[in-house]
C-alpha cells in the first residue's frame, strides 16, 4: 500500500481539511450575516402583519388613544367596576 504524501505546506494550515486561509473566519461571520437576516425578515413580517391598533407600533403598548377616565368610565360601564370606585377614579384624576 503507497501513501500520499502532501506537502508539509498544505498540512502546517489545515487546508486539507478545509479549515485554513480564514475558513473559521469566513464561517464565523456567514453565520451572523445570515442569522442577522433572518432575524430581520421576521421583525419586518411581525410589523407588516401586526393587526391594527397601537400595539403594533414601537412603544404601542405604553400609547393609548383613551384618557385615564374614559377608561374608567368605559370599565364602569361594563360592570367591571362599582359606582364608588368609579368616583374614586374621578376624585383622584382630577386631583380632589
Amino acid at each position: 500500500m503507497t501513501l500520499v504524501r502532501l506537502p508539509v505546506s498544505l498540512l502546517a494550515f489545515g487546508h486539507v481539511w478545509g479549515w485554513g486561509a480564514g475558513g473559521w473566519s469566513f464561517r464565523i461571520i456567514m453565520m451572523v450575516f445570515w442569522f442577522a437576516l433572518v432575524v430581520l425578515v421576521v421583525n419586518l413580517l411581525v410589523r407588516a402583519f401586526s393587526h391594527g391598533g397601537t400595539a403594533g407600533t414601537p412603544g404601542g403598548f405604553l400609547e393609548s388613544k383613551e384618557s385615564p377616565l374614559d377608561i374608567a368610565r368605559r370599565r364602569f360601564a361594563a360592570g367591571a367596576i362599582t359606582k364608588e370606585q368609579l368616583e374614586d377614579i374621578e376624585d383622584t384624576l382630577k386631583g380632589g
